[in-house]
């Protein structure tokens, strides 16, 4: 037990000095970023072993989720550092944030329900109803508007460059 209270002393000290790190240094906002989130990975793979829950597959799940979502945004952070570009856009880190959805859905399925199974199925569909509704009233208010907007495409827009704006 002590073990583990040390574990966790030193997770949350290493988090805390990131997130501090992050906070007040900018130009350590790729390094501290992914430092938070790779490590939140490994807390998560270290509670499994642990606490060897009878269901591991749903906390893997997660756990992957979780690098698949830090990697996009650490690869995004460096592309946009490296190329130079506002928003490098098709990239690699768009793959990794395309998986991570999937994933953590897999995993917040695959957690063993606290009630029946009828239960789950009702709270389930009530959870879809109020999303697709939410997703509606999104697609009505603001996506569409901007969809039919004069001028727009589907495609990304490139940024205008900082320099071009100033002496326009």
């Amino acid at each position: 037990m002590a073990r583990l209270r040390l574990l966790v002393v030193g997770y949350l000290v290493v988090v805390a000095v990131a997130t501090t790190l992050y906070l007040l240094l900018p130009a350590w906002h790729t390094p501290t970023w992914a430092t938070i989130g790779f490590t939140s990975v490994a807390a998560i793979l270290l509670g499994v072993r642990i606490h060897r829950p009878s269901r591991r597959l749903p906390w893997f799940l997660l756990a992957a989720a979780n690098f698949a979502f830090t990697s996009g945004d650490t690869t995004y952070n460096v592309l946009k550092s490296v190329t130079g570009e506002a928003n490098p856009f098709p990239s690699l880190a768009d793959a990794f944030y395309l998986i991570t959805y999937p994933l953590f859905a897999a995993g917040l399925l695959a957690h063993p329900p606290p009630l029946r199974r009828p239960a789950r199925l009702g709270s389930l569909l009530d959870a879809l109803t109020l999303t697709s509704g939410l997703a509606l009233l999104s697609w009505i208010y603001l996506i569409a508007p901007n969809t039919q907007a004069s001028g727009t495409t589907w495609l990304p827009r490139p940024s205008p460059s900082p320099i071009r704006s100033v002496t326009c």
